[in-house]
């Protein structure tokens, strides 16, 4: 083992001075995973553990991973609010001695990390999860997200409220910091909250997204701090890393060492890895203890990998310290450690927190997968993984081996139809070997058209749609029919689903289809034409869709609109498509922005932001109807397309006028200067038509050299 060390001092002088942390109060929540908050007694600056003042026992566990936010110094677990039949729960813990903000003591500073979790409905609006400064078990002030509001401050979390503009709609991880300042008369208490992954910095709370402000009457005093949490549905929310302190910066950096490589809870470390922290903001060291064991949090005597060792601090630059670094000798396979670094600084010891890190197992281990990709015929495209410990590689297509595909990365020079599938690549070594997930490769094409020319089979897709009778007891096997001449909008024929054999309804699938277009993560065009005149219905035009509430998609009339949907987000036509006549419904999705778009005769109509996952979609391709609500299409479906990207509007555009004739403006781009026409309204004014030409030229310059400067113009 390699040791930078030098002893500054005794073990007896490091027991007698004990350990001291700058901020006035702190708790990483750790405790044990799948243990209560109740009784648990982490971190430093209190007088007793945490108890319960308001529902029930066993209402906060602690989970893992814990909350990170980038910037800030996190430990391990987290508490989950999951609330065993108890609609509202407030714990409480003491500080060790009361702060009050007032003029000798004028600014005070709190925060915490609040996660709106993922559980079924945690995201809804009657749900509160926040933190509360207390006297006596009673709020004095609440930072969080209130019930019915968003993140924000107020007299307590059930109290009067302000919001800021951060949302609470949305899973994520938020660091929200309470500021209480005396200005003389009162205290100003107001609140800043970020989101991970906002642009923000970190040391400066004012550029934090959203911030409000409240007023607490005279000075305040607290002796300790609440959890509070609303809603007996709740099982993901939590809170994580409360902090008390007399500056902003004692929260985000403090006294002790910060910001661990590898990091804290990181898994697949390398064992020829060395481990390095971040010296503390708020004190010099002189030197730090560090302490590493496999397997033991708690650092019991007797093997310890380091056990007390004395370190010295990189040398200054600029008075900030670099990184510290403590080269290791090369650790057990597939092991957990923990470590921790107290900071030594004079006659004071700043015990840190306990960090853990996992090695990789000795087999390979692939640590990065490669990504799925659509991509334009022609065009090359690289599939690569990460991974550790492969001394060798082997690349497949749809579980057969790829030729000379040897390495991390493979090359495909000029993307084809041909070199569409699912690729894994197998990493070996001696010790055995590990399969990377499949990426799938698509080219941009049209993959499915039903054109139904008296014909169920498919133009493009080699695929044939059958009929679906959901009355078993019907006793003529069932048939569609073909509708012909005004019932056609492209070709000669379409689909009818209204016939006597369908008297309770139909629809079709597609064999085949099962394993097939779950591209749509990365790309996705539906199109078809259709004619209805029913109202107040939920039938699918076309889908790929489950009942089990995951990302699948259809494409469908809802009431008499039209309806695109993926998961719980929908876009629509904003326009009845029921009136009798024939429309065509297109649904593009853009995987670059995130968005649906949906348009109605050629025009951009609804749109909405989408995360759309096709993990474990199985379900056929359904026309005319849905098995989920036991229902078919009535009317007429013709002409239906599925492509593997998103089409552009000017596409869409043509791809309507085509059948349709007539023009239509794609998008205005480039019409600024569009202000008229050959057409007026009824009140006279200049219709723009879509050009930039000399109706528009006639309208400008009829205002030439008009002026409205003061005092140029106007005396």
């Amino acid at each position: 083992m390699k040791k930078l060390f030098v002893l500054l001092m005794l073990a007896a002088m490091m027991f007698a001075v004990g350990t001291a942390n700058a901020a006035i109060a702190e708790d990483p929540l750790e405790g044990t995973a799948g243990g209560n908050l109740d009784d648990s007694a982490g971190g430093s600056g209190w007088g007793g553990a945490w108890t319960l003042s308001a529902g029930g026992a066993g209402s906060f566990t602690f989970v893992s991973p814990g909350m990170t936010f980038t910037g800030l110094e996190t430990a391990g677990l987290k508490t989950v609010f999951d609330p065993t039949g108890a609609t509202t729960v407030r714990m409480n813990r003491v500080l060790e001695s009361s702060v009050t903000v007032d003029a000798a003591n004028p600014e005070v500073w709190a925060s915490a990390l609040v996660e709106i979790g993922s559980g079924s409905g945690d995201v809804n609006a009657g749900r509160g999860i926040g933190v509360e400064l207390a006297n006596a078990g009673s709020a004095i002030v609440g930072f969080g997200k209130k019930l019915n509001s968003r993140f924000g401050v107020g007299t307590a979390l059930t109290g009067t409220w302000e919001n800021s503009d951060v949302a609470a709609s949305s899973v994520g991880i938020r660091f929200v910091v309470l500021k209480l300042a005396f200005d003389g008369t009162d205290t100003v208490a107001t609140v800043y909250v970020a989101t991970d992954g906002d642009t923000i910095d970190i040391d400066d709370p004012t550029t934090f997204t959203g911030t409000a402000t409240i007023t607490l009457t005279g000075s305040v005093t607290f002796d300790g701090v609440n959890i509070y949490a609303y809603h007996g549905g709740t099982t993901s929310n939590g809170v994580d890393e409360i902090r008390v302190a007399a500056s902003y910066s004692q929260l985000i950096s403090g006294s002790t060492a910060t910001k661990p490589e590898p990091g804290n809870n990181a898994p697949l470390v390398a064992v020829d890895d060395d481990i390095s922290w971040q010296t503390p903001g708020e004190v010099v060291p002189d030197s730090y203890t560090l302490y590493l064991r496999a397997g033991d949090p708690n650092f019991a005597a007797g093997g310890n990998i380091v056990d007390g060792d004395s370190v010295t601090p990189v040398a200054p630059e600029d008075e900030d310290y670099p990184r510290t670094t403590y080269p290791l000798d090369t650790l057990a396979f597939d092991t957990t450690y923990f470590w921790r670094v107290d900071v030594v600084a004079g006659v004071e010891i700043f015990e840190g927190s306990v960090w853990r890190f996992t090695t990789a197992p000795a087999t390979p281990v692939v640590t990065v997968d490669p990504v799925s990709q659509t991509v334009a015929a022609g065009t090359e495209v690289i599939l690569t993984i990460e991974q550790q410990n492969g001394t060798s590689f082997k690349w497949y297509q749809d579980g057969d081996l790829v030729s000379g595909a040897v390495s991390e990365t493979y090359v495909i020079t000029s993307a084809q139809q041909s070199d569409e599938g699912f690729y894994t690549c197998e990493v070996i070594n001696g010790a055995g070997s590990h399969t990377s997930a499949a990426a799938q490769l698509m080219t941009e094409r049209l993959v499915g058209h039903w054109t139904f020319d008296d014909t169920l089979d498919a133009e493009v897709g080699d695929l044939t749609a059958v009929i679906v009778d959901p009355n078993d007891a019907n006793a003529t096997p069932a048939t569609v029919s073909f509708g012909a001449d005004a019932d056609a909008i492209v070709g000669t024929a379409s689909l009818s689903l209204d016939n006597t054999d369908l008297v309770e309804g139909g629809w079709l699938t597609v064999p085949g289809s099962e394993d097939l277009y779950n591209f749509y993560p990365q790309g996705l065009t539906v199109s078809s034409w259709i004619k209805t005149t029913a109202t107040g219905v939920y039938d699918d035009i076309v889908s790929k869709n489950y009942d089990d509430g995951a990302s699948r998609w259809f494409m469908r009339i809802a009431g008499t609109n039209g309806l695109f949907r993926m998961g719980s987000a929908g876009a629509w036509t904003n326009a009845a498509i029921n009136d009798g006549v024939w429309h065509q419904m297109v649904t593009t999705y853009n995987p670059t922005t995130g968005i649906a778009q949906v348009y109605l005769d050629g025009q951009a109509k609804g749109s909405a932001s989408m995360s759309p996952t096709s993990e474990g979609n199985l379900a056929p391709i359904v026309i005319g109807g849905s098995a989920y609500n036991n229902a078919g299409w009535t009317g007429f479906i013709d002409d239906v397309k599925i492509y593997s990207y998103a089409i552009d509007s000017v596409t869409v555009a043509k791809s309507y006028t085509d059948v349709a004739g007539g023009t239509i403006c794609v998008d205005r781009e480039g019409l600024d200067f569009d202000i008229a026409g050959p057409e007026v309204d009824e009140e006279g004014n200049p219709i723009p038509d879509c050009k930039v030409n000399l109706y528009d030229f006639a309208v400008f310059a009829a205002d030439w050299l008009n002026c409205r400067e003061v005092p140029t113009c106007i005396p």
